[in-house]
């Protein structure tokens, strides 16, 4: 810690401690609630099904409005009355998802690149939704514990039984924090009810939790609501013993079969582990040293390490040593993270452009079109002659009068501009 380091050199660190948290048991994830029911659409957030949902109908608008928008041939009937293309479009989009393809079809350019966004999205959230639909509605029973993260047991206002040295480290206010000189008061004072989780290094978790074979002693009688040590301070009261892997008196006999020799036996199977990936503390374990060998301790330290030297050691004198007995789960894991919008982003990135681009292709063959009835128009105005040819003033009751060359360029001009227009 840092008021160690304050005191006295260390040397590189030999390993990094990571902090676990640990709570009692409170229940398993077999019961049937109602919010079972809703487990089908467990695998999106509700950001994502929302975020999809709108570019459905985006490209169910795109594909119904742009073709009519350009007078060009479509899905639907141009005699329709638009509310039921409209409708019509949104139903054929939406139905795409349950049949995990699209259900227009493109006869132009603009259309197809609109389906090709919306073949993209579906294509996307059917593989995903797939993917991760079996994990939501087949996960095994879980325990559960009476808090599942350390944010909520911050949110909890209840306590937490934490180590002295490392109460520093735990962002809590320290009125709720029931401290203890070892790791062993903690545990117990969670089995007493005093808190509602504590926290233990990563071989304490297998000492006290999962291969109960820890013993200790708890001054129970002197423990209060922010301090509990394993030593009494009062020469009257005597500290109680706990030994979760005590041994018979009779040789034949398991401790199960003796408990009042053995009270202790197995008394923490019932706590579970929290894993909480946001709550990241870890402790690195260095040697105190003189100032003057602390760099040479840590360049011996480093080769140890590099050579898996210190590695070996832990597998041969900690977990081949220490073999989980408890035979529940002994850890609380939280539900199955859903898809979130940050996680399919660029897909909606991609079908976006697609639609962007359809609507750039749509915006130029609309003004292509209006220029070739602009050409054309240029060409009659080019070919007309500048009279209209009569051999007489008056004939059927129509003035044939010849029309001045410069009165007709006028009318064949206004004429072009508002073909234009």
């Amino acid at each position: 810690t840092d008021e160690r380091r304050a005191m006295v050199p260390f040397t590189s660190y030999l390993d990094i401690d990571e902090v676990k948290m640990v709570t009692d048991y409170a229940g398993s994830s077999d019961d049937l609630n109602i919010g079972d029911f809703l487990n089908i659409f467990a695998p999106f957030s509700w950001e994502v099904w929302g975020c999809f949902t709108a570019m459905l109908v985006v490209g169910g608008f795109l594909m119904a409005a742009v073709p009519l928008w350009l007078g060009m041939s479509g899905n639907f009937d141009p005699s329709e009355p638009k509310a039921h293309t409209m409708a019509m479009s949104m139903y054929m989009v939406m139905l795409s998802y349950w049949n995990a393809g699209t259900e227009h079809t493109a006869s132009n350019w603009p259309a197809r690149l609109f389906l090709l966004g919306i073949a993209w999205c579906v294509y996307i959230h059917v593989a995903s939704f797939t993917a991760s639909l079996a994990s939501f509605l087949s996960s095994d029973k879980q325990e559960i514990g009476l808090v599942d993260s350390f944010a909520g047991m911050k949110a909890s206002g209840e306590q937490l039984c934490v180590l002295e040295a490392i109460a520093p480290l735990i962002e809590l206010d320290r009125s709720r924090l029931l401290l203890s000189d070892d790791y062993g008061a903690g545990v117990e004072m969670l089995y007493a009810g005093a808190c509602v989780a504590t926290l233990l290094g990563k071989v304490e978790l297998l000492l006290y939790l999962k291969a109960q074979k820890a013993a200790f002693t708890v001054c129970t009688a002197e423990c209060s609501t922010s301090l509990c040590l394993t030593t009494c301070t009062n020469a009257t009261n005597t500290a109680d013993k706990v030994d979760l892997d005590c041994k018979c008196s009779a040789p034949l006999k398991k401790p199960s079969e003796c408990p009042d020799e053995c009270p202790a036996f197995r008394k923490y199977c019932k706590f579970v582990e929290v894993v909480d990936t946001k709550f990241n503390i870890g402790i690195a374990i260095g040697l105190p040293s003189v100032e003057h060998f602390s760099p040479y301790v840590s360049a011996w330290i480093v080769k140890l390490k590099q050579s898996n030297f210190i590695k070996r050691l832990q597998v041969k004198y900690v977990d081949d040593q220490l073999h989980e007995v408890c035979t529940t789960t002994n850890q609380y894991q939280p539900e199955n993270q859903a898809l979130e919008v940050k996680h399919m982003v660029g897909t909606y990135v991609v079908s976006a452009l697609f639609f962007l681009a359809g609507i750039v292709v749509a915006f130029y063959q609309s003004w292509m079109a209006k220029d070739e009835v602009w050409a054309d128009a240029a060409q009659e105005f080019k070919q007309a002659p500048w009279f209209y040819p009569a051999e007489e003033e008056e004939q059927d009751g129509q003035d044939n009068r010849i029309e001045p060359e410069a009165q007709y360029k006028e009318r064949m001009e206004r004429e072009m501009l508002e073909i234009k227009r």
